[in-house]
């Protein structure tokens, strides 16, 4: 079972003693497979806790706020390669992730745009400012999540 929890203090990329807490409560039950977190609008760590899987915070993916907080506007989208067993559980065999970025909401142009950073930063084709910024950011969300220590398998 993958289990969505919406906590976390806002604007904070360390997990709170609340998250922990909960993470090491609900990771002891053998029918939960994953836990992702969402509502902190930033990027927390991606960890196992009691050989679970847990994405404390996927950031932003579409939202703007009314601050200007570091990390506001990157996110991540998480992989896990889930391979199910006959007993109804799920194996993790592998766990990723995506660095995202959405641009800034304009009233005059209100279209918001979520950006894969990886592949916005091979194409290079977008305005240089954008590009300096998406590579901070890219540097802030490996700062917090870092390397997973899985290895992502090719199908």
């Amino acid at each position: 079972m993958v289990v969505a929890l919406h906590w976390g203090d806002e604007y904070s990329q360390v997990p709170s003693d609340y998250q922990l807490t909960v993470a090491d409560e609900v990771t002891r039950s053998r029918d939960v497979d994953l836990v992702y977190g969402h509502h902190a609008h930033v990027v927390q760590p991606v960890r196992k806790v009691n050989g679970t899987w847990v994405a404390f915070g996927l950031g932003n993916f579409v939202a703007e706020q009314e601050t200007e907080v570091v990390g506001i506007y990157e996110g991540m989208i998480a992989q896990f390669d889930l391979i199910p067993r006959r007993s109804g559980q799920v194996d993790v065999r592998w766990a990723a992730y995506r660095p995202t970025y959405i641009t800034r909401y304009d009233p005059a142009r209100p279209r918001m745009r979520v950006h894969d950073i990886d592949a916005a930063l091979g194409a290079g084709t977008l305005p240089l400012p954008l590009l300096q910024r998406m590579r901070a950011a890219k540097e802030r969300v490996r700062s917090v999540v870092g390397e997973l220590p899985s290895t992502r398998v090719s199908p």
